[in-house]
Order: C-alpha cells, then structure tokens, then sequence
C-alpha cells in the first residue's frame, strides 16, 4: 500500500473525528441512498414510458455488475480496512473487520449509479458524480477505506455502467 494512501487516510479521519464527525458520518453511510434513489429520475423525466424504465434498468444492470465484479476482486485481493491496520484510525461506523476494503463496495456502486445517470443526462449525472465523490471521501474519512479502494471501486463502477450502456444501447 503506499503511504499516502495512509497518510490521507490518517488526515481526513483526524479531521472527521471532531466536529465534522457527523458530516462525515452522513456522507459516508446515508448520502449513497439519496444517489441510489436517482435511479428513479428517467422514470420521472419519461413519464413513466418504457424509455424510463429501460434506461433506470440500464442504472441497475450496470451497479449489480460492478457490484458482482467488486465480490470477485475483494476475494482475490483482500486488503485489510485501515482502522484494523492503524490503531490511531477511528472508527466512526460501524463495519466488520473481515470485509474486504478494496474495492469500496459504495464507490463501486456510487460511481456505477453515477455513471449511468451521466450517460443519460449530463447534467445530472455531474451533480451525481459529485454525490458519489463526497460518498467516497466519506468512506475514507470514517476510516473504512482507502483512497485507492474508492479510486479502484470508482473505476469498476464506471466500467460496469459503461459496459452495459453500450451492451444495450440498442435495445
């Protein structure tokens, strides 16, 4: 691992544990849900049409992708999350110690749902990318990961999306 990652690791979780601990917090483990419920925008934006629910299933297809694609890797590749590897890393939520950290499973996810959104407006799909960034760095700063997990999960997310987009841009 190199040190910077624990070196930012370090930083963002010292600055997290005093009183932006409930920014954080939020960011961290609510805000993936609010990105989560733009999967239902094109359904809005179409009016209920088959187009709405083609491209919200597009959104879907593409996050359970990256998702399967992240319990692969993890498995392959496990790295311990870095409040068990550094005893001066808080804690600030609550997760096991023998899930994996690399790839975040919310950056993959964040990102993938992002990704999607973007690719059918970019307006909001800006506006979700940087929801999915903030996630990220919510992830990072309560000490459940990395930044090359959320670098790596971001990636994946955004591959997946992509692959399904163009899997089934004609259907």
């Amino acid at each position: 691992m190199p040190a910077i990652d624990a070196q930012i690791v370090s930083a963002l979780n010292q600055a997290a544990s005093g009183a932006f601990a409930p920014l954080a917090v939020a960011a961290a483990s609510w805000l993936i849900y609010l990105l989560a419920a733009g999967v239902l925008l094109p359904l809005v934006f179409e009016k209920m049409r088959a187009a709405g629910f083609r491209l919200s299933a597009r959104i879907v297809a593409g996050t359970g992708l990256g998702l399967v694609l992240r319990a692969i890797l993890g498995s392959i590749a496990f790295r311990p999350r870095p409040f068990v590897v550094f005893s001066d890393i808080n804690k600030l939520i609550e997760k096991s110690a023998d899930s994996p950290a690399f790839p975040s499973g919310h950056a993959v996810a964040g990102f993938a749902i992002a990704y999607g959104l973007f690719l059918w407006n970019r307006r909001v799909g800006t506006v979700a990318l940087i929801l999915a960034a903030i996630i990220g760095i919510g992830r990072v700063a309560v000490g459940v990961h990395y930044p090359s997990d959320i670098i790596a999960g971001a990636l994946l997310g955004i591959l997946a999306s992509w692959l399904v987009w163009r899997i089934t841009k004609r259907v």
